[in-house]
């Protein structure tokens, strides 16, 4: 019999837990860190603790406990209030997840025989190394040379775009095959030019044949209404970007940027009359809209924007869930180098869609970074569709009241509209915030994440412009932004008790353009594919008198790509890794840590009270892969 006292506790670990989390199948977890007394029942009689899900199932939650000894323990709280430790032996079978996702399961149920039920089925990946040994056979540059610092930006699109060319005809003919022979071709909804996905109409006999294909990952229920949405100078002042443009002149020269959302800009606009935009139909047939000509103008504008000299690719007005994939792998064709999206698909907010899920495979499969408004429904709506993807950048807002930055930033205040929320079952939202509030660009004037949302994209240019690998280099450049930030307005630090440095409302924090830069151009950032045996990693770094506030970001991927075949009807999942960060000063005492169960960014703050050779170290906490990659930056 559990105590009164105790169980009260369980129960508000509970109601911790439920407030965050993320799907894990199967979790392993690092032997270091994976241990504890035998009856759980004991830590918690004599240990305060901190708990974070890391999987909800039928019966219960998986947990990652920090106890008061600082220790990590990974937890079952099932719902009738016992305990136990987890046991990858014991618990097996609870994390085995179908093919067919439960809302799929649930059309079906409620289908007759006959009924067309849309389906997106993701089926086996092409092999990547066969595209990387093409690349470098044609234009003898391969993924050794990306690394480089030294390469140009033009080599380097010539890279990318080789690459993504060579990846498209290995997707029709993976596709196709799959189509001809698995799929009547009047079923077929969409075909991926860019990823290992297949939309079809089936009926319940044909998606269970599927279910038990080699070739098939897994099926999910399929929603082709989309309602697009938009989510709609002192502000590039506000962010030290006009710093980049102006004194780094780094303009955008070379760089191709993606916008999406349901209207296109006004070429005649005074701001963008002489720009370099391009659209996905005759300019004759576009629909012209203040919104879309607000964004273009932040980026791209003459005088105010970002990065003026960069190219604009522009593909929006979409009808469809289909026509929305079709819109952007059109951007992708056109070889943009950052996707612009301020507006939703219409989707469920603050969930890991469909839709998120194949954004997270384009975005590190064809080198893209996607940068997406958070949505504008402040605290009582979520994350809007497709924001909650792990692999992009989704930015909040702020107001910056018409002040440039420090020290005058003091008056800036959170955006109230900003929306900040997520599943218990996903990542932590918003990535980043940046000014969105009263924002004047083009002569016109608005407020929302619509407008904040192209500052980070402008930024993200900015970079790239400055050092072109970082084109190819997603959770580089995520590190580089996070670490940069600055922590302006939210009230919320320290409420994520297993992250205390990333805020709801924030993020990170406020991008900055000019500590982003200063990251990115004295190599305080690492670019790495770490093996499993190579985990803990370590490395250190100075600190001198005049750092009085120390920032040490991390970030992963989501892989989301399928190599391997799945003949039965269950699966075992491998999704996200769980990676925890720790800093240590020079006497080895340990001044910071961010050990989050659900997201691919871990922040770490603090003040340091000497100084000398610090050292960073990132564990292998839960690892899903046989290697991951990572972006660190200290600032």
């Amino acid at each position: 019999m559990i105590k009164n006292k105790i169980l009260k506790k369980i129960l508000m670990t509970l109601l911790l837990c439920a407030m965050i989390g993320v799907t894990v199948i199967q979790p392993s977890f690092s032997s270091a860190l994976g241990t504890g007394p035998a009856n759980i029942v004991d830590l918690l009689k004599t240990n305060d603790y901190k708990a974070e899900t890391v999987q909800v199932f039928d019966g219960g939650k998986l947990c990652k406990v920090l106890a008061g000894d600082n220790a990590v323990y990974n937890v079952i709280f099932y719902n009738d209030g016992s305990t136990e430790l987890y046991d990858p032996v014991k618990h097996e079978k609870i994390f085995q997840k179908d093919k067919i996702s439960p809302a799929l399961k649930s059309k079906i149920e409620k289908a007759k025989d006959d009924e067309k039920i849309p389906v997106s089925i993701w089926i086996k990946d092409i092999d990547y190394n066969k595209v990387n040994s093409f690349v470098k056979d044609k234009i003898n540059i391969d993924a050794a040379d990306i690394e480089k610092d030294n390469l140009k930006l033009d080599k380097m699109q010539e890279y990318i775009e080789t690459k993504r060319s060579k990846a498209k005809d290995e997707y029709n003919n993976n596709n196709s095959r799959f189509v001809k022979r698995a799929l009547a071709s009047d079923t077929i909804l969409f075909t991926s030019k860019y990823a290992p996905l297949v939309i079809a109409e089936l009926n319940k006999k044909e998606i269970e044949m599927l279910r038990n294909s080699d070739d098939v990952f897994d099926m999910d229920f399929f929603v082709n209404e989309c309602n697009s949405t938009d989510e709609t100078a002192f502000s590039i002042p506000n962010i030290n970007a006009n710093y980049t443009r102006d004194t780094l002149g780094l303009k955008g020269s070379g760089v191709k940027i993606g916008q999406i959302e349901s209207g296109y800009p006004n070429k005649t606009n005074a701001q963008l009359s002489d720009r370099s935009i391009t659209f996905d139909v005759p300019d004759n047939q576009a629909n012209i809209t203040d919104h879309a000509t607000e964004v273009s103008s932040i980026i791209v504008g003459k005088t105010n924007g970002l990065v003026p000299n960069a190219a604009l690719y522009v593909a929006s007005n979409y009808t469809s869930t289909t026509n929305f994939y079709e819109k952007i792998e059109w951007l992708i064709t056109q070889g943009v180098n950052v996707i612009n999206m301020s507006n939703t698909t219409g989707g469920t907010a603050g969930a890991y869609t469909s839709i998120a899920k194949w954004i997270d495979h384009l975005a590190i499969q064809h080198s893209v970074h996607f940068v997406k408004s958070a949505g504008n429904s402040g605290p009582s709506g979520g994350i809007t569709e497709p924001g909650m993807a792990y692999n992009i950048m989704t930015v909040g807002s702020i107001n910056d009241h018409d002040s440039p930055n420090e020290p005058n930033w003091s008056d800036d205040t959170f955006s109230t509209y900003s929306s900040y929320v997520e599943d218990s079952s996903a990542a932590y939202k918003p990535d980043v915030t940046a000014p969105g509030e009263g924002i004047t660009a083009g002569g016109l004037t608005g407020s929302g994440t619509s407008f904040s949302t192209p500052h980070v994209t402008g930024v993200i240019a900015q970079l790239i412009n400055a050092y072109s690998t970082l084109a190819t280099k997603q959770t580089a450049m995520k590190a580089i932004l996070a670490g940069g930030t600055k922590h302006k307005t939210a009230d919320d630090y320290g409420n994520n008790s297993l992250s205390p440095n990333y805020s709801n409302k924030e993020g990170a924090g406020v991008v900055d353009a000019k500590s982003s830069y200063y990251i990115a151009a004295n190599t305080r950032y690492l670019s790495l594919q770490l093996y499993n045996s190579s985990f803990p990693y370590e490395k250190t770094f100075t600190v001198t008198s005049s750092d009085t506030l120390i920032r040490v970001s991390l970030a992963w991927l989501k892989r989301n790509s399928v190599s391997s075949p799945h003949s039965t009807g269950t699966i075992t999942e491998k999704p996200l890794s769980d990676l925890d960060l720790e800093v240590y000063d020079p006497n080895g005492n340990l001044v910071g840590r961010s050990i989050s169960g659900v997201n691919n960014v871990e922040l770490v703050q603090f003040v340091p009270q000497m100084t000398g050779t610090y050292k960073i170290k990132v564990i292998g906490y839960s690892l899903k892969n046989d290697y991951e990659f990572i972006g660190l930056a200290w600032f």
